[in-house]
């Protein structure tokens, strides 16, 4: 939680420093590169064995390398999508599109064929109410030269939120099919992401010279925004250690309730310390009704995702009673093989 608070809002205070570099086109994306570098940073934690296990199994490029290839083209679409939307409509707006990152989940899941339960689309409708409110309370509020602009990064953070849940459920099929572990995922990605923006920079740089990475009115204090960035960077690798650290060990509900931790504490940090900056950022009911309502929406789909796996794992012990005669009975609570065969 406290990561994935302090990613955005120094992301915003490197930006009101004057040191994000340029927005629009050609963006320079200097936040993302902090981010990407940081992912890099978790291959650090790997030993030896699990090096070498990576070795071992990029003797087959057509599939290790393939899908470590296709997680990090996936993966820089969708960072490239939100850190422009962040930069153009700050934090407070772009945690709120971002907690629909689970609306994209499940109805990516619902493409593979996964049966979406009523609980579970309540969440959904419930999140998506709460972005839509959200979103339509920031662009009212917006001066009316830059309600556009404002449009134009709430579409690229629903386009990089869509992005990055398949990047998850990528993720996920790489890791299990193509023999990659979660932190050789994250610094592969991480390291050929940092690679492509530095070099994308580079040519920026030789092009354009360097007032594209400085404010309109030049003046930028460029201790105080290296030190941000070193902040940043530091951060990012550590939320990218506790995530994959985390993956597989924490439950639905746990990591909603800690998302939307996240999400009230970073609508309320906006509010206090960036709303002179950008009227987006200030506080209005709509954007608290919405808040609230993806909180709400967040608790529901993971209770309703909790009892669905509960409910699979029951039916999973049904399957193996031991003779073919057994009958199996099923409760609420528990799995049963009776007529001599051992419980499950």
């Amino acid at each position: 939680v406290g990561t994935g608070l302090l990613q955005p809002l120094l992301t915003d205070s490197i930006r009101y420093q004057g040191g994000a570099g340029h927005v629009g086109w050609p963006p320079t994306l200097l936040s993302m590169m902090s981010n990407t570098a940081g992912m890099a940073l978790v291959g650090l934690r790997l030993c030896g064995s699990e090096r070498a296990l990576f070795l071992r199994a990029t003797e087959r490029p057509s599939s290790t390398w393939w899908w470590l290839g296709m997680a990090t083209a996936i993966d820089f679409g969708s960072g490239c999508l939100l850190t422009t939307g962040l930069l153009i409509v700050g934090s407070g707006v772009y945690v709120v599109i971002y907690s629909s990152t689970t609306v994209w989940t499940a109805l990516l899941a619902r493409c593979a064929g996964q049966r979406l339960e009523p609980v579970r689309l309540a969440g959904v409708l419930l999140v998506s109410a709460g972005t839509l409110l959200s979103a339509r309370g920031a662009y009212s509020e917006a001066p009316t030269a830059e309600a556009g602009w404002l449009a134009v990064g709430c579409a690229a953070l629903v386009g990089g939120t869509a992005l990055h849940a398949g990047m998850f459920v990528f993720s996920e099929r790489a890791m299990r099919l193509g023999g990659l572990h979660p932190f050789l995922l994250s610094s592969g990605m991480g390291a050929a992401e940092t690679a492509a923006l530095a070099a994308w920079n580079g040519a920026l740089l030789s092009r354009h010279g360097p007032q594209l990475y400085a404010p309109h009115d030049g003046e930028v204090e460029t201790g105080t925004v290296a030190l941000l960035y070193a902040g940043l960077t530091l951060i990012n690798a550590m939320h990218a250690l506790v995530f994959f650290e985390l993956l597989d060990r924490i439950g639905a509900v746990s990591a909603a309730v800690m998302k939307g931790v996240q999400l009230v504490l970073v609508f309320a940090f906006s509010v206090l310390f960036f709303c002179r900056y950008q009227a987006s950022q200030c506080f209005s009911w709509p954007k608290a009704i919405g808040v609230t309502t993806v909180v709400a929406g967040l608790l529901t789909y993971a209770a309703g995702a909790r009892d669905s796996r509960r409910q699979a794992e029951r039916q999973r012990r049904c399957i193996y009673c031991e003779a073919p005669s057994t009958e199996c009975v099923c409760t609420s609570t528990e799995s049963t093989c009776i007529l001599g065969a051992r419980g499950v």
